[in-house]
Order: structure tokens, then sequence, then C-alpha cells
């Protein structure tokens, strides 16, 4: 996800094993949702992870079941 210039304090990840949510803060204060998205099949929350950088979040989803979706 294209997020140039965020840090922690400004970006708000949740996974769980089934959704997923990112709620990004602006320097206005306003916050919005950019994610809100149920997943096709099931992952291990606790595996999965994300990271800020300069220009993007990554967000990286482990599957529960290795198949293609």
């Amino acid at each position: 996800m294209l997020a140039k210039g965020r840090t922690k304090d400004t970006v708000q990840v949740g996974i769980t094993a089934n959704h997923l949510k990112v709620v990004v803060k602006h320097d206005s204060g306003d916050e919005e949702v950019v994610i809100d998205k149920d997943l096709y099949q099931l992952v291990d929350a606790e595996k999965s992870s994300f990271q800020i950088m300069k220009t993007k979040v990554e967000i990286t989803l482990v599957k529960l079941q290795q198949e293609t979706w």
C-alpha cells in the first residue's frame, strides 16, 4: 500500500484470521480507513506482519492452507 511519509503513530494495521483493516491518520488529524476487507481464506494472524517504510506500508499475510488464491 503506498503511504509516503507515514510512521507507526500514523498507521494502524489490524490483521485477524479472516479480516484486514488499515487506518491512516493524516497530518490534519483526520483518520481514513483505506482497507477494510474480509479475506478470501483464513490467514495465520500471528505469523502475518506489516512494515512501515518511507514510501509504503508492506503487509505480509501468511495463509493457513497452502493453496492459490
